[in-house]
Formats: C-alpha cells, sequence, structure tokens
C-alpha cells in the first residue's frame, strides 16, 4: 500500500536548496472568516524571516522571500482557498498546495522541507474518487475524511453525453441513435478517459455513483479495475452535497481503518520478531541506509534536532534554529527517498510512544 505523493511535491523533494521555508495554514473558504487568512499568512512569515537572519545576510533572506511576500499581497489567491494550505520554497523552488483539510499553523526554516503534513493530506489510504454519473453526464470528485470537491478532469474526459458520443465509436450491430446504444457509448467513452488520465496516474479507488441501472451498465463496459464493488446507487443529481459525501465517506471509512490496522499489525509484528524498531536513534539509521520497507509515523507529534544525511545520527535541538527541522519529519523524507512506504497515523493507532515505528527490508 504505496502512499500517494503528489508529483509537483516530488518534484520539490529533489530541489531543495538549505535553507528551504515551510508554512502550513489552516484556511477558509467562505468570508467573513477568509479575511484573516492572509493576516495569519504573514504573521508565519515574520517568524520565518527571523529565523533566517539568524544565519543568513539580509539580501538572502529576501531572495528566498519574495516570493512568499508576494503571495501574502496577491488578493485573488486569497479569495479562492479551502480549508487548509500549503507553502514551501526555497532559492529557485517555490509552490503552494491548497488542501481539503486543515494543517497545524506553523513556519518551519530548515536544511529540507518539512512534508509530514503534506504526506498525511496525500497519502492513499483515505483518498478516493467519485464518478458521479448521468445520462445527461458525469461529474468527477476528489474525496477524503474530510468531504468532496469537484475536479478539473482532463480536456479528453467527456463530460457531456454529446462530447461522449461525438468521441465513441458505434457498437457493432447496433443502431447508433437509439438512448440504450448511446449511453453504452458514452459510458464507453468515459471509462476510457477517467481510467487513462485520473485512475491509472493516481492509483485511487474510483466509487459509483449512480442509478441502479446506470451503475450496472457502466460496470458491464468498464475496463477500469479501480472500480470499487460498492457504490451509491442513487440519482447523484437528487442528493445535496453534503449528503453525497456523507454517503460516499461511509462506504469507504470500514476499509480504511481496516487497512491503517493491517498496516500497524504488520510493523508490531516485525518489532516484535526483532526486524523493526520504535527507537528513533536505530530507525534514523535504518532510514539512511535504505533499509526501511514501512515508517508509520505519529501525526502532530515533532521531535526537534537534526538528522546527519550521511551517518543518520539524531541530535537533538530546540526547532527555532535555521539548521533544525523535525527528526520525524527528516527520517520520514529519507525512507521515501528509497523508495520506502511511509504512512501517517494517528496516535491511538501507533504501536509505540516515540512518534515512530519501522519495520526493517533485512
Amino acid at each position: 500500500m504505496k502512499p500517494f505523493v503528489n508529483s509537483a511535491l516530488a518534484t520539490l523533494l529533489e530541489q531543495q536548496n538549505s535553507p528551504c521555508v515551510s508554512i502550513y495554514l489552516p484556511t477558509h473558504r467562505h468570508q467573513p472568516d477568509r479575511q484573516q487568512d492572509p493576516i495569519r499568512f504573514r504573521n508565519l512569515l515574520r517568524e520565518a524571516e527571523q529565523s533566517l537572519l539568524q544565519a543568513f545576510y539580509p539580501d538572502g533572506v529576501d531572495a528566498i522571500m519574495k516570493p512568499f511576500r508576494e503571495l501574502a499581497a496577491n488578493e485573488k489567491f486569497w479569495q479562492r482557498t479551502l480549508d487548509g494550505l500549503a507553502v514551501l520554497g526555497t532559492v529557485g523552488a517555490f509552490r503552494t498546495f491548497r488542501l481539503r483539510q486543515p494543517v497545524p499553523e506553523v513556519a518551519v526554516v530548515a536544511e529540507s522541507y518539512h512534508v509530514k503534513p503534506l504526506l498525511q493530506v496525500f497519502q492513499s489510504t483515505d483518498r478516493y474518487h467519485v464518478l458521479a454519473i448521468t445520462r445527461k453526464g458525469i461529474t468527477l470528485y476528489g474525496g477524503d475524511r474530510n468531504g468532496l470537491d469537484a475536479i478539473d478532469t482532463h480536456p479528453d474526459v467527456p463530460l457531456t453525453m454529446d462530447a461522449g458520443i461525438t468521441a465513441s465509436e458505434p457498437v457493432d450491430g447496433q443502431h447508433p441513435e437509439t438512448p440504450d446504444v448511446d449511453t453504452e457509448r458514452y459510458f464507453r467513452a468515459v471509462d476510457r478517459a477517467i481510467l487513462e488520465h485520473h485512475s491509472r496516474p493516481t492509483g485511487l479507488p474510483l466509487m459509483l455513483a449512480a442509478l441502479p441501472e446506470h451503475q450496472a451498465l457502466f460496470r458491464k463496459v468498464s475496463h477500469n479495475p479501480h472500480i470499487m464493488p460498492n457504490g451509491i446507487d442513487t440519482n447523484p443529481e437528487s442528493m445535496s452535497h453534503d449528503v453525497l459525501a456523507q454517503r460516499a465517506w461511509a462506504i469507504v471509512e470500514p476499509d480504511h481503518d481496516a487497512r491503517l490496522q493491517r498496516v500497524a499489525d504488520v510493523v508490531a509484528n516485525a518489532i516484535a520478531h526483532s526486524n523493526g524498531s520504535t527507537d528513533l536513534n536505530q530507525i534514523a539509521t535504518a532510514a539512511i541506509h535504505g533499509r526501511i520497507d514501512t515508517l508509520l509515523v505519529e501525526a502532530g507529534k515533532t521531535v526537534p534536532g537534526r538528522l546527519d544525511p550521511e551517518s543518520g545520527a539524531v541530535e537533538p535541538a530546540p526547532l527555532n534554529h535555521p539548521d533544525i527541522d523535525d527528526v520525524l519529519d527528516d527520517i520520514a523524507e529519507a525512507v521515501l527517498r528509497r523508495r520506502g512506504t511511509v504512512m501517517v497515523l494517528p496516535a491511538s493507532r501507533m504501536p509505540a510512544a516515540t512518534g515512530a515505528a519501522a519495520s526493517f527490508r533485512y
């Protein structure tokens, strides 16, 4: 069960030039709460700048912080926020992530990006797609435990029946103008485009929301292996957005919880048989040497310090120094770089109180 990592985040991990600034902020979708978001963002910028000034001349700080300041002044950006925001940058690289769930408010300046909150958001265990289907058209949603949001689909995805029929081939041996045949042709076109441009690139499960007869037909013609066995057998147009989100998560949640528990059990079993550890020093060393198969990291827990990138030695230190990050975050990044699996779990599912647990490859 590999975590899904946004491609933009993966690119940023390859572009890290010390120091790196990572800012996280819970945001708001609507007024008047939204008005406070840029103000709080500027406060976090000041924290980051003060930390940078401990180790860099003002000119160096300005080079790093310029895009952050420009973002703070971008009124259009702050009119389109969701529930959380992550902003990562260094000299020559800058990226924003609008998030569908709140994140802790924090500014971190360190040798590498602080990515643990993003890993928790982007990991695939509670993320899924919902394809709402009618004869008129389709809507694709991205979902997690916090709700659903419509996705901007690839241009090749036919959003309406007319577009789908135009893009598809007639069904052999049948007249293409009958409603049933038109519907089948449309569903085939949708299935091909969703698989190619959304399901295959992300690997996320796909839930269908449609009338029983439409859902049965779509499953009959589909070649998408990511379609979930259970769907919502109701016309999606008859439900409010909130009801659709609630019904979707009710289907996903049991499987999600079971998958998390299976991962935790596998790691706990490895530890019990001396093929894993909950000791941060052992885990850090194993991470640097590529020995970790699966790393569990506790959500919300921070261990201030520095991870030596050569030896894996952990040096405790205050978090507000420019060279200091969260050790758990650094270990997670080291595991990802060496193609290990990283899962961010709530404290209740962690097999230890150290903030990390790992199973070893050998």
